[in-house]
């Protein structure tokens, strides 16, 4: 597969998961049911806030991840392992700048993953919107 399709793949997913999750939220609200046009505005509002707190919190936390920030717990993490076992593996026995040294090649071969924020930031700016008709109505 091209890098195109799958950047178009994972929008496609990500848009059906979040506007899965902001009917499921809306219509627990009473979306479908009888209510003014201002309700409605505020259940499409509740509705679509959840799901996007929700993804640009994970598309950020990958994003963060992909500089490599939380090595450093991956690290500590092997070495309380290697206190507890007896592992002979040279890989177990790295110093830390050599650990980062090794992640970070692993880092710079990943791709981000942006289409997870660009659906989160795009919901919460639809739940703004759907707020701000809300109130004005």
């Amino acid at each position: 597969m091209t890098d195109k399709r799958r950047t178009l793949i994972s929008y496609c997913v990500t848009v059906a998961l979040a506007i899965g999750a902001a009917i499921g939220i809306g219509s627990n609200r009473g979306l479908f049911g009888e209510c003014t046009v201002s309700e409605r505005m505020s259940y499409i509002s509740d509705g679509c806030v959840v799901p996007g707190i929700f993804l640009t919190g994970v598309g950020l936390l990958i994003l963060i991840s992909s500089t490599g920030f939380f090595d450093i717990f991956g690290y500590a993490f092997s070495n309380i392992l290697r206190l507890f076992t007896p592992l002979t593996s040279a890989k177990a026995k790295l110093s830390y700048y050599d650990y980062k040294v090794v992640k970070s090649e692993k880092h710079e071969k990943q791709r981000a993953i942006s289409s997870i924020l660009v659906v989160g930031v795009a919901m919460l700016v639809l739940s703004g919107l759907f707020y701000y008709l809300y109130t004005v109505t």
